[in-house]
């Protein structure tokens, strides 16, 4: 089905994204730093200039690609969802030049916490492995990044496309 697939691509995005974060943060780049997935891509906020995040993307999906899954599963993804689902979308508001649904999504933050909160990490990681995140990176092609904002954070806006 139609919504099966967006779950799927969104799956299949925040996997790539838990993997980007997780480079970043090898790479010493400090927090804020979080993402947020959609069926189209992801978006990333950090303190990482785009041509920077751009890089480590790349070298996320070929990592992915390489079968390293264990990128994928985040211990950080409770807090981040939190945090996700509020830029998420103000970023998704941004993007579609409307600022009409702040409150709502506020409130869907709040909620978000709430689980975040009651999500501890075995059962929150036993969640990914299982239904919020899928390491396969097959098809996976990152089109352009496009900077959003540069403060307070950089957010970028990476788009996937998905062939075969």
């Amino acid at each position: 089905s139609m919504a099966e697939t967006a779950i799927v691509k969104t799956r299949r995005n925040h996997a790539l994204e838990h993997a980007t974060v997780a480079l970043m943060l090898d790479r010493g780049v400090r927090p804020l730093l979080g993402g947020y997935s959609v069926p189209g891509g992801f978006f990333l906020w950090s303190r990482m200039p785009k041509e920077g995040v751009t890089a480590v993307v790349e070298d996320a999906l070929e990592l992915l690609n390489q079968g390293h899954h264990d990128l994928a599963i985040s211990p950080y993804c409770g807090t981040n969802m939190a945090v996700g689902v509020l830029f998420g979308g103000l970023a998704a508001s941004i993007v579609r030049g409307r600022g009409r649904g702040l409150m709502a999504n506020l409130r869907g933050a709040a909620a978000a916490i709430v689980v975040a909160a009651l999500l501890n990490q075995p059962l929150g990681e036993l969640l990914q492995r299982k239904f919020t995140t899928k390491a396969d990176a097959t098809g996976m092609n990152i089109g352009t990044v496009r900077e959003l904002l540069v403060k307070p954070v950089n957010l970028v806006w990476v788009p996937v496309r998905f062939d075969g």
